[in-house]
């Protein structure tokens, strides 16, 4: 009888065949493995060799059918990348759970500070309309500046007329041009977040019927339960 440990090659299918048949049905109760070596040939055997362990293989039944796959054994930069994908996912499903978290505060803030829809627009035309109580006064301060830089113009080209020295109305027109441009990116500033509270005020608005709908929604009473009197 044939060893059951010899290695059995594809070019000797009719091998696998005698081992089946040699043995017997009631005889033989062990696995059988069937790999490929690294020439790419395949193989029959009653024991896989350690070195091929790593590798794909399959066990196969008394009847040839194959009862099992092992796939291959990862290797350290597949094991590596999995890892990767793992923290990956788990720094997703933190962020997703934060947000999550943050998106509730602000709901409940949305629900204790508002009754209506009126509100919120209220508190949004209260903030806009300090920042614009802001930019008039700035605005009157560039008005303020400009008239001033003119003048000092004015001022410096009689005084080269007239032959004088220039230095201190130089000095003092740089000085006014800073305080204009420092004046100017104010009132920039404010109208930019005019247009941030507005766009913010749209979502919070926009969210704040979606709550309202859902515990509309939510008090309703179920369809066909009758009214308490």
């Amino acid at each position: 009888m044939m060893k059951q440990n010899n290695l059995l090659t594809s070019g000797c299918t009719w091998a696998l065949m005698m081992i089946l048949l040699l043995d017997g049905q009631a005889a033989w109760s062990g696995k059988l493995y069937k790999w490929v070596d690294e020439n790419g040939k395949i193989h029959y055997s009653d024991s896989i060799p350690p070195e091929k362990l790593k590798q794909e293989h399959q066990v196969i039944n008394r009847q040839g059918i194959t009862r099992e796959t092992v796939s291959a054994a990862k290797t350290k930069e597949e094991l590596a990348k999995e890892q990767a994908a793992a923290r990956e996912e788990a720094r997703r499903l933190a962020l997703e759970r934060e947000q999550a978290q943050q998106q509730a505060a602000r709901d409940r803030i949305l629900l204790d500070t508002y009754l209506t829809e009126d509100d919120v627009k209220a508190s949004r035309d209260r903030r806009i309309t300090a920042l614009d109580a802001s930019i008039r006064i700035a605005q009157g301060h560039q008005n303020e500046l400009t008239e001033r830089l003119d003048t000092l113009r004015r001022q410096a080209a009689e005084a080269e007329r007239r032959g004088n020295g220039l230095e201190p109305i130089k000095k003092q027109i740089t000085q006014t041009k800073t305080q204009l441009k420092e004046i100017q990116a104010l009132i920039a500033q404010k109208r930019l977040e005019q247009q941030q509270i507005d766009r913010q005020f749209q979502k919070d608005l926009s969210r704040f019927r979606e709550l309202m709908a859902r515990r509309k929604t939510s008090n309703r009473e179920p369809a066909g339960k009758p009214s308490p009197r």
